[in-house]
């Protein structure tokens, strides 16, 4: 068989299904590699089919490794880990300047049943709030340095 072979057969649906095939893709590589030297004419045609090709398995190389590792900008967290961290009250310290806050609603076992932003008519925390959030902020922070310098380093 023969890349032009390959090409102009009858069921294009399948070379195209081939096409998604690695070993496949290799096999359509080195016809159209053979063929490019054979016949000068089909050249073009060959070699676009080589650049399609290699474009194929790049896209697919780099879909592999974005499905192996999660979004490195990105990693989702649980409103509890935000709470836990001291950052809900740190943002609503923030949100209540504006008459907003953030209300997480903690059901009886400590699970968070739902989360949504507020209006409300207080600005900011009583002391012993303050005390206690600064505690915990400064604390994930001390906890979190390494993590936190290796994100911007990357």
């Amino acid at each position: 068989m023969t890349f032009s072979d390959f090409i102009r057969g009858d069921n294009k649906e399948a070379v195209m299904m081939d096409v998604m095939d690695k070993a496949k893709r290799e096999q359509l590589r080195t016809l159209a590699l053979a063929d490019a030297q054979e016949s000068p004419r089909s050249y073009v045609t060959a070699q676009d089919v080589i650049a399609l090709l290699d474009r194929i398995d790049e896209l697919e190389a780099a879909a592999e490794v974005e499905s192996a590792e999660p979004n490195k900008m990105i990693s989702p967290a649980g409103w509890g880990e935000f709470r836990e961290a001291g950052l809900l009250w740190w943002v609503n310290r923030s949100l209540h300047l504006f008459g907003w806050a953030i209300v997480v609603d903690v059901g009886d076992d400590g699970s968070i049943d739902n989360c949504y932003p507020a209006r409300c008519r207080f600005r900011g925390f009583d002391v012993e709030s303050e005390e206690a959030g600064f505690v915990k902020l400064t604390q994930h922070l001390s906890d979190s340095m390494p993590q936190l310098l290796n994100d911007i380093k990357d």
